[in-house]
C-alpha cells in the first residue's frame, strides 16, 4: 500500500544521479543525531533516580528509530523503546519517553512559530501560515499547561471521577524533571542542535539531488 504510487523508474533513475557525497554526509550527520537523542533521554532518566549507560540509552533510541521508519506512524517506535526500557520500570520508561517527546515537540514548535512569524513579517507565501501560527501557539500553551497538571487536577476535583494515579506519577515525575532548571536548558538546548541539523541534513538530501532550490528556504520549509 505505501508504495503502489510509486513509479520506481523514475525513482531508479533519481537515486542513480544523486551525488554520493552529499548521500553520505547525510547519512553520517543522521547516525550522529541518534547520540544526541540518547543524551537527552539520560538527562530525563537521571533526574527520576533511573540512570542508564551510554551505549544502553542510544541502543533504545535506534531501536525506536527503526520502529518508526517501519510501523506505519512516527511515534510507533516510542511503544517498543518503552517495552525495551522496562528494566528500569514501565512507569519510570513511559514517563521519561513522554517527557523527551514534550521537550523536543515544544522545541520545533517554538522553532516552527519562530519560522512561521519570519514568513509572514517577510511577506513570503506559505500556504495556511496563519492557520500554522495560530496551531504552534496552542501547542506551545498546552505544554506549558501541562507542566501545571497537578494543580489544575486538584482545582478540578477530577479524582472525584476517575482514577489518576498512573497519571499523576507521570505528573510527579514531569514536575521533578522541570525543577532542575539546569537539566531543562541541557536538553532544550540539545533539542534545538537536532532540530537544526535535521533541517541540514535535508538540505544535503536536495542537494545531492540537484534541485534547484534556495537551500535556506528548504531548511526553513522542512522545520
Amino acid at each position: 500500500y505505501a508504495v503502489n504510487q510509486i513509479n520506481f523508474s523514475e525513482l531508479v533513475l533519481i537515486l542513480s544521479d544523486f551525488n554520493p557525497i552529499y548521500f553520505g554526509l547525510a547519512f553520517c550527520l543522521q547516525f550522529c543525531l541518534s547520540f544526541l537523542q540518547s543524551t537527552r533521554w539520560r538527562l530525563i532518566l537521571y533526574d527520576v533516580d533511573r540512570p542508564l549507560s551510554h551505549f544502553a540509552a542510544w541502543r533504545n533510541v535506534l531501536i525506536g528509530l527503526f520502529f518508526n521508519q517501519t510501523l506505519p506512524s512516527s511515534v510507533g517506535g516510542d511503544a517498543i523503546r518503552i517495552y525495551c526500557a522496562r528494566s528500569i520500570g514501565l512507569r519510570f520508561a513511559f514517563s521519561s519517553i513522554i517527557i523527551d517527546r514534550i521537550i523536543a515537540l515544544f522545541t520545533l514548535t517554538a522553532v516552527a512559530l519562530g519560522i512561521s512569524l519570519y514568513f509572514s513579517v517577510s511577506k513570503t507565501q506559505l500556504p495556511h501560515n496563519s492557520i500554522m501560527i495560530a496551531a504552534e501557539a496552542f501547542a506551545i500553551t498546552c505544554v506549558i499547561c501541562l507542566l501545571f497538571s497537578e494543580k489544575i487536577f486538584n482545582i478540578i476535583g477530577i479524582d472525584r471521577y476517575f482514577e489518576l494515579e498512573k497519571i499523576r506519577f507521570f505528573c510527579r515525575t514531569l514536575k521533578k524533571f522541570y525543577q532542575d532548571k539546569t537539566r531543562v536548558v541541557s536538553s532544550i538546548f540539545l533539542s534545538l542542535i537536532i532540530h537544526f541539523f535535521v533541517s541540514v541534513y535535508a538540505i544535503f538530501l536536495f542537494l545531492g539531488s540537484g534541485s534547484d532550490v534556495s537551500p535556506i528556504l528548504i531548511g526553513l520549509i522542512f522545520a
